[in-house]
């Protein structure tokens, strides 16, 4: 599990996609409506930090960030409330390649 050496627990995937939206940019405090919105916030990174080189390989860092990364990119294009469940959206994503 990524952030397991470091006892730091990740966002999960179903987390970003059922809790989160752009307009939070620390835990889960969002900024302020007039700050926020598609003309305002027009992107995201998903962090992946190497504190300990060697603690994971690139492989499974890749695996561990698959699912979240996908909803991180499905709530930047809508960030709203998700008209798919948490099961329908991980089905349609597990087909994309």
């Amino acid at each position: 599990m990524l952030g397991g050496p470091a006892h730091f627990p990740y966002p999960s995937g179903r987390r970003i996609y059922e809790r989160w939206t752009p307009a939070v940019v620390y835990r889960d405090r969002a900024v302020p409506a007039a700050l926020s919105g598609p003309d305002r916030i027009v992107g995201a990174p998903l962090a992946v930090w190497g504190d300990r080189a060697g603690a994971e390989s690139q492989a499974r860092v890749a695996a561990g960030i698959r699912v979240p990364l996908r909803a991180l990119a499905q709530k930047l294009w809508d960030p709203g409330r998700p008209a798919l469940s948490w099961r329908e959206f991980e089905a349609l994503a597990s087909r994309v390649s």
